[in-house]
C-alpha cells in the first residue's frame, strides 16, 4: 500500500527550530548587572534599544517592535476596519505560523489605526528570521472572503453584546475611556458604521501599514549589538521607511481635568437591566516619576481590601 496515494506526508522541514543555543555570554563575564536597555540608534526613521542578557544566561530572548503608523484624519470606519484586520491576520497566522510554536516560539502580532505592534520570543537564534517572516506575510496578506466573513460576523455580534454587559463591566472598559480619552470611538459609532465596510476598505490597511512610518524595536536576551543592528536595518529595508512629519501621527490624548467635580450620567441600551453601578475616580495629577508611579499603586493595594471589606462584607453592596 502507497501511503502517499491517500494524501498523507511527511511534515515539511521546521525553518523556526534553532539550529545553534550557544550562551553568548557568560556569569564570569558580568562584572554589573544593566538596569536598563541602551540606546543604539535614534534617528528620523527608528530607535533601537538593547540589552543583553546578564541574569539568566540561556539561549532565549525577545524582540518587540512597535509601528507608529500615520493616524491623521483617522476616523471611526478606520479604526473598525483595522480592528478587523487584526482579527482577520490572527485568524490565518494562528495556523500558518505554527511551526513556530513547535519550535518553541511565541509570537503576537497587535494591529490599531495608530500602529502596529510585533512580539516574537523564545530561541534567540531563529527569533530575527520569525519577525521578518511575519512582516512579510503581512505585506503580502489578502484578505480571504470566508475569513472576512466569519471576522465580521464576530465583530457585529461583539458590537451587540456589548449593549447588555453588565454595567460595572461597561464602567470598567468603555465608559471609563470616555471620560478620559481623546479621540474615543464608542461602541454605538463603531457598530453604526461596521455595514459600510467592505472586504477592499480592509484590504486598503495593508498599504497604509506598510507607508511612510516611524518605529521602535527592543531587543533583549541572548543577542550581541550586532545582532540587534542587523534585525533593525532588516526591518527598515522591509518597510522602506522614509522620514515622517511630526503631524502625519497623532498620539493619544488624555483629558485635562481641571478642579472642582464632574458627573457623567448614562442610560443602559438594555431595557430589562436592574443593575446599577458608579464609578468615582480621583485624580492625583500625571505620573511624572517611577516613585509616583509605585506610590500610587501601594496606595492602591492598601485601600482595595478595606473597601471591600466594607462594601461587600458588611454593607453588602456589592462589588
Amino acid at each position: 500500500m502507497d501511503w502517499k496515494s491517500y494524501g498523507f506526508h511527511l511534515p515539511k522541514p521546521n525553518s523556526f527550530l534553532p539550529d545553534n543555543t550557544d550562551v553568548l555570554q557568560s556569569a564570569d563575564e558580568v562584572s554589573e548587572v544593566a538596569k536598563e536597555p541602551r540606546l543604539l540608534q535614534a534617528n528620523s526613521t527608528h530607535e533601537l534599544w538593547f540589552k543583553q542578557d546578564d541574569q539568566h544566561f540561556t539561549p532565549r530572548g525577545s524582540i518587540y517592535l512597535n509601528l507608529k503608523l500615520s493616524n491623521e484624519g483617522a476616523s471611526v470606519k478606520d479604526v473598525v476596519a483595522a480592528a478587523i484586520l487584526d482579527a482577520c491576520i490572527a485568524e490565518v497566522f494562528y495556523e500558518e505560523f505554527e511551526p513556530a510554536r513547535h519550535a518553541g516560539m511565541q509570537f503576537k502580532v497587535d494591529l490599531s489605526v495608530s500602529r502596529l505592534a510585533v512580539r516574537v520570543t523564545g530561541f534567540s537564534n531563529k527569533l530575527p528570521a520569525l519577525l521578518n517572516a511575519l512582516l512579510a506575510r503581512i505585506q503580502t496578506f489578502e484578505v480571504q472572503p470566508h475569513i472576512y466573513d466569519i471576522v465580521m460576523t464576530q465583530v457585529k455580534q461583539g458590537f451587540e453584546n456589548a449593549k447588555y454587559a453588565q454595567p460595572i463591566h461597561q464602567l470598567g472598559g468603555e465608559r471609563k475611556q470616555q471620560l478620559n480619552k481623546v479621540p474615543f470611538w464608542s461602541t454605538q459609532s463603531m457598530q453604526a458604521v461596521v455595514d459600510t465596510l467592505t472586504i477592499d476598505l480592509v484590504q486598503q490597511q495593508i498599504k497604509h501599514i506598510f507607508a511612510a512610518t516611524y518605529f521602535k524595536m527592543l531587543v533583549v536576551g541572548n543577542f550581541i549589538e550586532a545582532d540587534a543592528k542587523q534585525a533593525a536595518e532588516k526591518v527598515h529595508q522591509m518597510l522602506d521607511t522614509d522620514s515622517q512629519p511630526s503631524y502625519a501621527h497623532v498620539p493619544g490624548r488624555m483629558v485635562d481635568i481641571q478642579p472642582g467635580h464632574y458627573i457623567y450620567m448614562t442610560q443602559s441600551d438594555d431595557p430589562n437591566k436592574v443593575n446599577n453601578a458608579v464609578l468615582v475616580t480621583f485624580y492625583c495629577g500625571p505620573t511624572t516619576s517611577n516613585k509616583h508611579g509605585i506610590v500610587m499603586m501601594l496606595l492602591s493595594q492598601m485601600l482595595y481590601d478595606q473597601f471591600f471589606d466594607q462594601l461587600r462584607t458588611k454593607e453588602q453592596l456589592g462589588y
